[in-house]
Order: C-alpha cells, then structure tokens, then sequence
C-alpha cells in the first residue's frame, strides 16, 4: 500500500527551534522527512528571527518568509541571497 506524501511541512515559529527543545523537535521531523511522510521540512521566518542563521544552523529544504515592494529588507540586507546560496528554497 502507498502511502501518502506530504510536500513540505513548515515550523511556524522559529521561536519553537530556538526554546529548549527546538534541537529535539527538528530531528524528529528530519526523521519524519527521511521516513517519506514529508518530501521537505522548512521555518517560517521574519526579519526579527534572524534568517540567515536559522539557515546555516538548521539546513532547512525550504524557508518562508515575508517580502513585499514595501519591505525588502530581507532584499537589502543581503540575507535573501545568503539563504539562497545554502541551497534554501525559498517561500
């Protein structure tokens, strides 16, 4: 029987991964990922959360987060293109 696969599963706060715990909760969903329940993990991210170093300390498949013509400090302060460098999709 196949089983269903999810395409990405995102932690919402990275306030989650930062607590005591977060290292916890992030190898059990790279176990999850590496099982085939999820194609990719990801951290939903604001500016404020520091991007750049959640990507370096976490590797994550993907990472969403807020871009807009009014804001684009992500843009500007050159974290958008460190993330992608690191092979980060991004959201």
């Amino acid at each position: 029987m196949k089983r269903d696969t999810g395409d990405l599963v995102l932690v919402h706060s990275a306030a989650d991964l930062l607590s005591d715990g977060g290292d916890e909760l992030w190898k059990r969903l790279l176990t999850l990922r590496d099982e085939g329940l999820f194609k990719g993990i990801g951290i939903s991210a604001y500016f404020a959360d520091d991007p750049v170093s959640l990507a370096r300390r976490f590797r994550p498949d993907a990472m969403q987060m807020p871009l807009s013509l009014l804001d684009q400090r992500l843009v500007q302060s050159g974290a958008l293109s460190a993330i992608k460098d690191l092979g980060v999709e991004i959201h």
